[in-house]
């Protein structure tokens, strides 16, 4: 009987530890029932959940409410064992093409300021 109370108070402490962390709390009842077919007082599975959230808590606040699963659902179908997203490619420059990169010449450099400054100056000694 002591043995059976042992594992009952140490799967509701871990069960309140994982709780108080999820950031949906509904249907509390279920997940307890959940937390014991799942967690079964194995600490491994235990520390994975409680890894996996460190990453899907993040994620599960930045959606509605109704798009983050139930606590229950979320053990019964083991979404801690769900692969962290990917890191979005990081963007790059797009590319624009000129007439000199689609007849593959290296585009001239832009003329300096001085440059069409002197370029005007001439074409106005011209006119003259």
């Amino acid at each position: 009987m002591a043995l059976l109370l042992q594992l009952t108070q140490k799967l509701a402490h871990g069960f309140m530890a994982f709780y108080q962390r999820y950031p949906r709390k509904e249907a509390r009842k279920d997940a307890v029932k959940a937390w014991g077919q799942v967690v079964n007082d194995d600490p491994v599975i235990e520390e994975q959940i409680h890894a996996a959230l460190d990453w899907q808590i993040p994620l599960y606040e930045q959606r509605e409410r109704n798009f983050i699963p139930l606590p229950a659902s979320y053990l019964r179908g083991e979404r801690w064992t769900d692969e962290p997203p990917t890191p979005p490619k990081p963007k790059t420059a797009p590319v624009v093409l000129t007439r000199h990169s689609q007849m593959g010449l290296e585009p001239r450099p832009a003329p300096s300021p001085e440059l069409i400054a002197r370029m005007r100056q001439m074409r106005e000694e011209e006119g003259q």
